[in-house]
């Protein structure tokens, strides 16, 4: 798998406002997935189907509550143990979720199956283009589990072979962004980084995620580094925080894109330093209200940003966590903020524009 393109024509068939009047009609679920898509923000380890998800528990003898429970539905309890349907009342509900799903990462096999089917998945619902993006040191890191048959290499290795088949079978193009933990210390994000480097080949860009309140400053300078060996670099911020996280980490960092980024609504300076420098923010509706980061679908600031001339693009995040997928992330935004046909579009043709 390398560096990629997709063409711009793949897009055309929906035209743009100039071409036809506004849509009146809301989008059916039917008209959503004909739409071609281009997702740039989907986390592997959050993208695990529910129906592999329960193979997988059979397969590796996990426990899971109320499982043999003849009363219950059969899919009832694999949800309630992996999945988040609601919003959480906090941030620990949320990882621990994570950690179940993390727990059955446990072998090469297991990940190139996850890495196929993500990309499989994609293309069912119209996903020309997809961006993964994965933390090696999320996935070997021990705590419910050991995960003695995994080092960074056999990760990768599994990753782009589940991936590369998956291009194979599927009218899909597809690249891989290495995540960097800013919850753990520079030396583990530097081994990380000079993995990417040296896997370049694979790797299109890279990506800094977890918990906000570490700053991006001590990343400044493997970002440079990346930035000089023509690495995408991407980061998420205001997702938890402040619009003033979103600045700082674009000054710092020279990101061309930022995961999340919907708190700069609140600050006008934040937003003209995004249209100045044409930052993509990667956008990812479900994920924001499921995570408590946003009250409510409807007043999820993504609507805002658009008529504001903000670019940005919707994602999925973890599909696999919020059992949902990306028709449902459209069908959400027609149904609470009105989106249409020629504004997919344009959401599309930024992420395919801003892509790696």
């Amino acid at each position: 798998m390398t560096a990629y393109s997709i063409q711009q024509s793949s897009l055309t068939t929906h035209p743009t406002t100039s071409q036809q009047p506004h849509q009146t009609n809301p989008l059916t679920r039917t008209e959503i997935k004909s739409l071609p898509k281009v997702e740039i923000h989907r986390h592997l380890e959050g993208s695990i189907r529910l129906s592999t998800i329960i193979d997988l528990c059979k397969q590796l003898d996990i426990h899971v509550p109320n499982s043999d429970n003849h009363l219950t539905k059969s899919l009832e309890p694999y949800i309630d143990m992996f999945c988040i349907t609601d919003k959480v009342d906090n941030l620990t509900a949320f990882i621990e979720k994570m950690w179940h799903a993390q727990s059955l990462l446990k072998t090469p096999e297991i990940l190139e199956r996850v890495a196929y089917e993500v990309c499989e998945d994609a293309f069912q619902n119209g996903v020309k283009l997809l961006e993964i993006r994965y933390s090696p040191s999320w996935i070997t890191i021990s705590h419910f589990i050991d995960h003695s048959e995994l080092t960074i290499e056999s990760i990768h290795t599994a990753v782009v072979k589940g991936a590369n088949k998956a291009q194979q079978d599927f009218d899909i193009v597809v690249g891989l962004i290495g995540i960097m933990d800013r919850s753990l210390d520079p030396g583990t994000a530097r081994e990380c980084l000079n993995f990417f480097l040296k896997n370049k080949k694979e790797f299109i860009g890279i990506d800094l995620a977890n918990d906000e309140k570490y700053s991006c400053l001590p990343f400044k300078e493997l970002y440079e580094e990346a930035k000089s060996f023509d690495v995408g670099l991407t980061c998420h911020a205001g997702e938890s925080t402040t619009a003033q996280n979103v600045s700082e980490t674009i000054i710092n960092l020279n990101v061309t894109r930022i995961g999340h980024g919907f708190r700069s609504i609140h600050d006008e300076k934040v937003l003209d330093l995004l249209k100045k420098k044409k930052i993509l923010l990667e956008i990812c509706p479900i994920s924001n209200v499921r995570t408590g980061s946003v009250e409510s679908m409807k007043s999820h600031p993504v609507r805002k940003l658009l008529d504001a001339g903000i670019k940005i693009c919707i994602n999925t995040d973890d599909p696999g966590m919020f059992n949902s997928n990306i028709l449902d992330e459209y069908e959400e935004l027609v149904k609470h903020h009105n989106f249409t046909k020629e504004e997919f579009f344009q959401c599309n043709l930024n992420a395919l524009e801003a892509s790696f």
